[in-house]
């Protein structure tokens, strides 16, 4: 399996508050973490460089070979718990912080499943021959509007409030982290 990444700091902003990591596991074991730090928010780009650095430091330390699905469930949603307290902590501490948070996706890449944890609306996709499917689920106001059918999926890609999201690691001193595992065809990388 190969992993590649990169992060563009796009047309809207002037700075990039992305940021990611990933490596490899043993067995041919991939993992990748992608945090976006709150735009507009003190220190979002710090949000997001320590929530990536301390979820790939949980997950390069207590990954195992062998590891089942509910090991690495818990693995991936204290890795990300961890990162929240670190970084509410942090803010807490640092009223030039106050209030800083990022969004964060991150899995764990086996030959056959994907397993993934995420807060806020950085997303997980798979490509796997022609299609792109999204494995993620926004936590945002519009999501939640979609969701309800207030809004339609299209009237949501330009609704004012797209970027307003509903969850995020270190704003609050609990976090709620969504987990998914998606099995695919064996050899699709």
């Amino acid at each position: 399996m190969r992993v590649a990444a990169k992060t563009d700091v796009g047309l809207v902003r002037q700075f990039n508050e992305d940021c990611y990591s990933v490596g490899e596991l043993p067995n041919g074991i991939v993992w990748a973490v992608v945090c976006d730090g709150m735009g507009g928010a003190a220190g979002g780009n710090i949000a997001s460089q320590t929530a990536a650095r301390l979820v790939s430091e949980t997950i390069c330390a207590s990954f195992q070979e062998h590891m089942g699905s509910r090991s690495i469930k818990h693995l991936l949603i204290s890795a990300l718990d961890n990162a929240n307290t670190q970084i509410f902590d942090l803010s807490a501490a640092n009223e030039a912080l106050s209030g800083m948070g990022t969004t964060v996706v991150a899995a764990i890449v086996s030959p056959e499943t994907v397993f993934i944890a995420h807060a806020g609306d950085s997303r997980a996709y798979l490509f796997s021959g022609e299609k792109l499917s999204q494995l993620t689920k926004d936590h945002s106001v519009v999501q939640a509007m979609v969701d309800t059918g207030q809004i339609t999926e299209n009237e949501a890609k330009t609704h004012p409030r797209k970027n307003l999201i509903t969850r995020a690691v270190g704003v609050s001193e609990t976090l709620e982290v969504d987990y998914c595992e998606e099995e695919f065809a064996p050899g699709i990388f």
